[in-house]
């Protein structure tokens, strides 16, 4: 089985970019690292694009994806201790495993 590949390197933070001669006016958050752009979310800071998520919407979903490496780290560890432990498999463990298959693409 192969291994699976480990996310990018981090830290991983967020920057606003405004596009102020974009029709109409826009911003995006950028999620990157120092060396890398990573992901970028486009948001509604006006209240006028049914297109996009608003700006508090969009930044939630930003936070979120930059903190997904350090949150499925911690959840790697917890999986190994708790197995290491001899921690029955319950509704927990299952959700950490179910949680790492899916952050790995299984």
């Amino acid at each position: 089985m192969n291994k699976p590949q480990e996310p990018t390197t981090g830290p991983w933070s967020i920057e606003v970019w405004t596009y102020s001669h974009a029709t109409s006016p826009r911003k995006e958050l950028k999620i990157q690292t120092p060396e890398l752009l990573l992901a970028t979310v486009e948001c509604d800071f006006t209240g006028e694009n049914p297109y996009t998520v608003p700006m508090d919407e969009a930044m939630r979903n930003a936070q979120l994806m930059a903190a997904s490496k350090v949150m499925y780290e911690a959840l790697k560890f917890v999986e190994s201790r708790l197995t290491k432990s001899g921690y029955p498999d319950g509704p927990n463990l299952i959700t950490i495993r179910h949680a790492i298959a899916q952050a790995e693409g299984k």
